[in-house]
C-alpha cells in the first residue's frame, strides 16, 4: 500500500496550461536534486490521480543568457496531460510525494464547481 504527502499546491496560470508548468524552486531543490548536482534537467515519472498509467515529466532550469530567472519548469509530458484532461487556467494543482508505489510522485487537479448553490473544489477525472 502506498502513502503520499502533499508537496505543494498552486492555481494554474495561463503559462501553466499553454506553455509549461512553473515548478516551485524549493521542491526542485529538495526532491529533484539531480538538477542541482550539475545537469540543467531531470526526467521523472508521475501518475495522475488514481490512474495506473505513468507519465514522464522533465523538470528543467532555463540556462540561456536571457534566462535571468532560474525558476524550474516542467516541460516534457505536461502539455499532453493538460490537453488530454482539459485543465484550465484557475484550476488547482496538488502535487504529492509517494512512497510504496512504482513512481515517486503523483498529482491531482481540481476545478471549482457549483453544488447545491455552493462553490466547491471537485477533482477532475
Amino acid at each position: 500500500m502506498s502513502s503520499s504527502s502533499q508537496l505543494f499546491d498552486k492555481q494554474l496560470t495561463k503559462t501553466d496550461v499553454e506553455y509549461r508548468l512553473q515548478f516551485p524552486t524549493r521542491i526542485q531543490e529538495t526532491h529533484l536534486s539531480e538538477i542541482v548536482a550539475g545537469s540543467n534537467y531531470v526526467d521523472f515519472d508521475v501518475k495522475y490521480g488514481n490512474e495506473e498509467k505513468q507519465h514522464t515529466f522533465r523538470c528543467k532550469i532555463r540556462n540561456g543568457k536571457d534566462d535571468l530567472y532560474k525558476k524550474p519548469v516542467i516541460t516534457k509530458g505536461w502539455l499532453h496531460i493538460v490537453r488530454e484532461k482539459g485543465f484550465r487556467e484557475g484550476d488547482m494543482l496538488k502535487f504529492y510525494k509517494v512512497q510504496g508505489d512504482s513512481v515517486n510522485f503523483k498529482f491531482e487537479v481540481y476545478r471549482k464547481i457549483k453544488l447545491f448553490g455552493q462553490e466547491i473544489w471537485g477533482v477532475l477525472p
